[in-house]
């Protein structure tokens, strides 16, 4: 999908190049359109790895596993995800400089609605079909991409869900049989986030029938 996007975005809009930029961090953090204006990139002096800090926009404890999510790059193995977070934040930066409170909100959401109007006509140029890529399509490229080498539980906690299963049920699954996934230099999960991640149970029916011929034998 990025390869024929990137040659749809030539640059015949101011929005080309911000949104292409956009596609690229999306897809290798898998944060939502409305997070990119919370985050910090944290590099530590003489470390291996960078945290992306992500305020999850989705923070109550039914569906969050906490108030913030780390993503860790290892340095060596993502340096391409790296910069193009970089890149992507420098046009946050720069688009929301000296915004605060109400009026950075204002100006971030025109901008990101800006590049999504931009993905949309670009899309339908490309493809002749109903449904095209929005903002948020990124996202689900990133769960994708986590399935398939990541256990549930980190996924959750790379996305930010509270429980192991989210990702499964609302999300796209990896390509099955000869089908490959693009090669995505993912973040690892912060031992911190994913200790708060809650493993569902698992329906088993026969535990079902169990606890209902019990009920009934004690009424």
């Amino acid at each position: 999908m990025l390869d024929c996007l990137r040659q749809g975005l030539a640059g015949n809009s101011v929005y080309d190049s911000p949104l292409l930029a956009y596609l690229e961090a999306g897809r290798a953090s898998g944060l939502r359109p409305c997070e990119w204006a919370r985050v910090r990139l944290v590099t530590f002096p003489g470390a291996a790895v960078s945290v992306l800090v992500v305020k999850n926009a989705k923070e109550d404890e039914v569906r969050a596993h906490g108030d913030f999510r780390r993503l860790v790059f290892a340095h060596e193995t993502c340096g391409a995800s790296l910069m193009a977070i970089r890149r992507w934040l420098a046009i946050v930066d720069s688009s929301l400089a000296g915004t605060v409170g109400g009026d950075r909100a204002a100006i971030w959401e025109k901008f990101y609605n800006a590049l999504g109007d931009r993905l949309y006509y670009v899309s339908r140029r490309i493809w002749n079909r109903k449904r095209h890529p929005a903002l948020y399509t990124t996202r689900r490229m990133f769960a994708a991409a986590a399935k398939a080498v990541f256990a549930p539980d980190e996924v959750a906690a790379l996305m930010g869900h509270k429980l192991d299963t989210t990702a499964t049920q609302h999300y796209a699954r990896p390509p099955r049989g000869q089908r490959r996934m693009p090669h995505v230099e993912l973040p690892t999960a912060h031992p911190r986030d994913l200790g708060r991640v809650v493993h569902s149970l698992k329906f088993d029916p026969e535990a079902l029938k169990s606890l209902l011929k019990r009920a009934s034998f004690e009424s």
